[in-house]
């Protein structure tokens, strides 16, 4: 009767806990989340700033814009210009890496000199 008796006071203690987490933390974190909704859909929405609506007048005239006649929007020239002027690009900017890469080598060396002189 002792085992009946502590599983039923336990499950009576379950119980008056969960029924007073429920009332006082549950439902009021509900009504203030309801009343925070309702106070945001009728407040109304922001108007759009100046220089927004600005940009937003220029993109529409810009796209409204009449191409010239004979543009398609490609370049004129030769399609095998477009293609060594990539290589080119490429080129200098392999050209620069390397440069930067010799640069930062230089004055790890330059560190491991004065390094080896001071320590010495």
């Amino acid at each position: 009767m002792l085992v009946i008796g502590m599983i039923i006071n336990a499950l009576i203690g379950f119980l008056i806990t969960a029924v007073v987490i429920v009332l006082v933390i549950v439902e009021p974190a509900n009504a203030l989340m309801a009343m925070m909704k309702k106070a945001e859909a009728a407040a109304p929405p922001p108007a759009t700033p100046e220089n927004v609506q600005l940009l937003t007048e220029i993109r529409d005239l810009l796209k409204t814009k009449e191409k010239p006649p004979g543009s398609t929007g490609e370049s004129q020239g030769h399609p095998r210009d477009d293609f060594h002027a990539g290589i080119l690009l490429h080129d200098r900017a392999r050209s620069i890496f390397l440069a930067l890469n010799l640069a930062s080598a230089g004055i790890c060396r330059l560190r491991t000199r004065a390094f080896i002189h001071i320590s010495s």
